[in-house]
């Protein structure tokens, strides 16, 4: 089972969503999604790095999050055109004030 960090506590998700084994709203660790995959999964084993990954900043676990890599990706590319494209932001904006020039202006206007 996977810890928690801060409490050495096991981490529990809720499930939400229609699904043939989980119910929705009731609470499983990482493992029991994990061995649900291994034993019954038609589409093969998601190991528990993976779904700990997928897992990781969502309120709940759905039934997307236990398929395969492929299928996966397949679904949220999907879900992503539903919520139509977003403006292309260019990556490397210039900055209006840098770290180094922060800095700088911070030693330059001490008097001495």
């Amino acid at each position: 089972m996977v810890k928690n960090k801060n409490d050495n506590a096991t981490k529990w998700f809720p499930f939400s969503g229609d699904h043939e084994y989980f119910e929705d709203g009731k609470l499983y660790t990482i493992s029991m999604y994990s061995n649900w995959t291994r034993d019954h999964s038609k589409t093969g084993r998601v190991g528990r790095a993976t779904l700990k990954g997928r897992l990781k900043f969502r309120a709940a676990c759905e039934p997307h999050c236990l398929l395969q890599k492929e299928e996966y990706v397949a679904v949220n590319t999907r879900r992503r055109e539903k919520l139509g494209i977003k403006k292309a932001l260019p990556k490397c904006q210039m900055r209006l004030e840098t770290k180094a020039d922060k800095l700088r202006d911070k030693f330059l206007r001490v008097k001495i």
